[in-house]
């Protein structure tokens, strides 16, 4: 089944058919927009593998800069379609997560709980960032840092004490 939004209306179309378009949304040939919910759907309905092969990269890259700035819907969006993935976007999806400890760390610690095929801190809480400048790290671990250490939910103290030993260990 393909979800396609259109001025925010919800058109659902199912068969061989619509997943052959490449996902298009066959309503006056608007394209496609995946929303975070359209996203968590097609991974309840379809699982996360199909929902993953279908999302087209342009999605999937505004996917990554929104959950990158830390957005909430973005983030649990990108947790629920992490299982389906591997290689370069499992890669972009673990590097959203990280960055996005400075923004909504409360978020980020509360899905390494709550999803359990998320990588885990010692490989999320550090910066990912590909060939970064000494001044970039610094500046990472900064900011997450104090993001982090604000964290004071006490459901996520253990998840936090991890992330905390992380970055502190990689700065």
């Amino acid at each position: 089944m393909v979800i396609c939004s259109v001025r925010g209306r919800l058109f659902a179309f199912g068969g061989a058919a619509v997943m052959a378009s490449a996902l298009s949304c066959p309503v006056a040939g608007i394209a496609a927009v995946w929303t975070p919910a359209i996203i968590e759907h097609g991974v309840t309905v379809d699982g996360a593998v199909a929902t993953n092969r279908h999302l087209p990269q342009s999605q999937f890259d505004y996917l990554l800069k929104e959950a990158s700035r830390g957005d909430a819907q973005w983030l649990r969006a990108l947790a629920s379609l992490y299982p389906g993935t591997d290689g370069a976007r499992a890669e972009g999806m673990e590097m959203a997560l990280s960055d996005a400890l400075q923004t909504n760390p409360e978020e980020v610690l509360s899905l390494l709980t709550t999803y359990s095929d998320l990588p885990q801190p010692d490989r999320l809480c550090e910066n990912r960032e590909i060939e970064p400048t000494a001044s970039n790290v610094r500046r990472y671990y900064d900011r997450a840092l104090q993001a982090v250490e604000a964290v004071d939910d006490p459901m996520l103290r253990s998840v936090k004490a991890r992330c905390l030993a992380q970055l502190r260990r990689r700065r």
